[in-house]
């Protein structure tokens, strides 16, 4: 094989490591979004429920009790 070859060989392999390395990352940069996305979802659920909670306790109406 000549050097030329050896050359194309090289930069055809780092490119697909390039891709590939791009692809992991996007997909774990992904995945960790999802995961605070879904944290953060459920923490401002449950303080809804809460405020809602503490407006039904304190209220003085009866209709509320």
């Amino acid at each position: 094989m000549t050097a030329q070859t050896w050359v194309a060989l090289v930069v055809g392999l780092l490119a697909t490591a390039g891709v590939v390395g791009t692809l992991w990352q996007r997909q774990r940069s992904e995945a960790t979004d999802r995961f605070h996305r879904l944290q953060h979802e459920a923490r401002v659920e449950w303080w809804k429920r809460y405020q809602w909670a503490v407006e039904q306790s304190d209220s003085r109406s009866p209709k509320a009790q």
